[in-house]
């Protein structure tokens, strides 16, 4: 995609919302996509947070795979936003991969990033939605924190 292409993407997806045409997934896919092309990381980010706002599914393989990612790209090139995380947590609470929820949660951890409230109810929700009941009791000690 070439920032022409980009940026003809951005003008209709804001027509769609000015007349209130919700956008799907496609949209948001095509749009994170060039943003990850052309290395303007923040716009995929607010594009994807965006998405997980307007409660637009990233339970579907394909979706989840783009958003997986578009969140590797952004850590090989340094770049590791707080709420990347979170939304990686949320895409897999709804996909109910817990074992992928914890993984992340794990490694926000590793990177000195202090987990926030909606981190850990994202990954408490994750493993709600599974039942491991041991891992489930890790949290404990985050919450009282």
């Amino acid at each position: 995609m070439s920032i022409g292409e980009y940026e003809k993407a951005l003008t209709l997806y804001r027509c769609m919302t000015n007349k209130k045409v919700k956008p799907d997934s496609v949209t948001f896919n095509v749009l994170i996509s060039g943003c990850c092309k052309m290395s303007k990381y923040n716009e995929a980010l607010e594009l994807l947070v965006e998405m997980m706002d307007l409660k637009i599914p990233l339970s579907n393989e394909g979706q989840l795979s783009e958003a997986e990612s578009t969140f590797h790209r952004m850590k090989m090139d340094g770049f590791h936003p707080d709420v990347a995380y979170t939304t990686m947590l949320h895409a897999y609470s709804i996909g109910e991969n817990w074992e992928k929820a914890f993984a992340v949660f794990q490694e926000i951890e590793l990177n000195d990033v202090h987990p926030d409230s909606v981190a850990c109810s994202t990954l408490m929700r994750a493993f709600n939605k599974s039942r491991p009941l041991p891992l489930g009791l890790y949290m404990f000690p985050l919450v009282r924190a």
